[in-house]
Parts: C-alpha cells; structure tokens; sequence
C-alpha cells in the first residue's frame, strides 16, 4: 500500500493506472501474465508525467493480447477493471 501512497503523490493520473495495473496483477493466476503487469506497471511509474496519458495505448495493447478470452472470469473482471478505470481517468485532469 506504501506504493500506492508515493505515487498518489506523483500524480493522480499516474496513481490511478498504477493502481488499475495492480487490481489486475490481483486478479491473474498465470505467473507470466501476472509478469507482464508487471512490467507495464514498471513501465508507467517510470514515464515522464508529460506523456503519462500515452500508456492507457500500452496497457489496452496488453489487454487484447494477453486478456483476450471471453470465457476466462479473470479476464472478464480485468475488462471491467479496465473500463471503470477509464471512465474515472477521463474525469482527472
């Protein structure tokens, strides 16, 4: 929770895909899916806050190649995740 805490800090556009990425590392049982969260997590925490806005195009690339399954409930409630989330970003500014 601590991480969450210094991002929020970092900004609350960065702190809200931080924390959508989270949420779906949460959900996913494959370990190299769970990496590749991960790593766009990683991703997002280090991107200059200029150009904060570009990863949503990173993490919905991830979701449509990696949570793709319609019949996979993880992937379903990472879409779910992913929609909310998106609807609250674009209420930020």
């Amino acid at each position: 929770m601590l991480t969450l805490v210094v991002y929020k800090m970092s900004g609350p556009k960065r702190a809200l895909l931080i924390k959508l990425l989270m949420n779906m590392e949460d959900t996913v049982s494959c370990p190299s899916l769970k990496q590749t969260v991960s790593n766009v997590r990683d991703t997002v925490a280090h991107t200059a806050p200029e150009i904060i806005d570009s990863r949503w195009k990173r993490i919905y690339q991830m979701c449509i190649i990696h949570m793709n399954d319609a019949d996979n409930p993880e992937h379903g409630k990472c879409f779910h995740l992913y929609q909310e989330a998106i609807k609250e970003y674009k209420n930020l500014n």
